[in-house]
C-alpha cells in the first residue's frame, strides 16, 4: 500500500479535532497542555499499535548479530535483538522459516544452538510517511481513546473509542491478511524485547 503523507503533528491534530479540542502547531516544540499530553503517550502508543499486528509496511527480515558472549547454560550462542525490533514473528514454513531450529528470548537477546539467527520482525517505524493510511486511522483512534479522559474528561467516551479502536484493528487485520499468504500467529507466540500488551485507556494524564 502507498505510504501516508501524514506527519506526527497532523496525526495529533486529527485526534484533537475529533475530540473537539484545540489543535496544535508543532508536536515537538509547542508547550500547550494538549501538545504535552500527546507527547507523553505518542511514542508508547505507536509502538503498541505496531506490535498489535504484522503490518506489511513494518515487517522486515532481519539478520541478528551474534555476540561473543554465550549463555550460562542450555544454549551455545546468543544474538542481540536490534533496538528497533518490537516483535519477533514466530517461525513460519518454507522460505519464511527461521533458520534457528530452536530458540528462546531472554531480555534483549536470542538464545540458540545455531550459528546464525534470521527471522521476520516488526520494526519500530518512526517515519510517519511510511505508515499506510489504515494504520494512521487506527493509531489516531487509539490516541483518541487514550486522551479522551485527559482532554475532555469523559470516561464513557474513552471506553467507546477504545472499543472502536479494537473494531478497526480487527478489520485492518482481516484486510492486511488478504494481501499475501497469512502467517499463523497466536497471542502466546508474541515475542518482544520491550514491554508488551495493550491496555485500556487510563486517566493518568490529567
Amino acid at each position: 500500500m502507498p505510504g501516508s503523507q501524514s506527519n506526527e503533528t497532523s496525526i495529533a491534530n486529527l485526534c484533537l479535532t475529533r475530540l473537539g479540542a484545540d489543535r496544535i502547531t508543532n508536536i515537538d516544540t509547542e508547550q500547550t497542555e494538549n501538545a504535552s499530553k500527546i507527547r507523553a503517550v505518542f511514542d508508547f502508543l505507536r509502538d503498541e499499535v505496531l506490535r498489535s499486528h504484522p503490518w506489511n509496511f513494518a515487517v522486515q527480515r532481519v539478520n541478528f548479530n551474534k555476540l561473543t558472549t554465550t549463555p550460562l547454560y542450555g544454549f551455545s550462542a546468543e544474538f542481540q535483538i536490534p533496538g528497533n525490533v518490537l516483535r519477533i514473528l514466530p517461525q513460519g514454513t518454507g522460505s519464511d522459516s527461521n533458520l534457528a531450529s530452536e530458540y528462546k528470548i531472554e531480555g534483549d537477546k536470542v538464545l540458540t544452538n545455531d550459528g546464525t539467527f534470521k527471522c521476520k520482525c516488526i520494526l519500530r517505524i518512526e517515519d510517519t510517511t511510511k505508515w499506510d493510511a489504515a494504520f494512521v486511522e487506527i493509531f489516531a483512534t487509539r490516541l483518541q481513546a487514550e486522551l479522551a479522559y485527559a482532554i475532555v474528561n469523559s470516561r464513557g467516551l474513552a471506553s467507546d473509542l477504545f472499543a472502536l479502536y479494537l473494531s478497526k484493528l480487527r478489520a485492518a487485520k482481516a484486510f492486511d491478511a488478504m494481501e499475501d499468504t497469512p502467517d499463523q500467529l497466536t497471542a502466546d507466540e508474541w515475542l518482544s524485547s520491550r514491554s508488551s500488551g495493550t491496555f485500556a485507556p487510563n486517566s493518568s494524564l490529567t
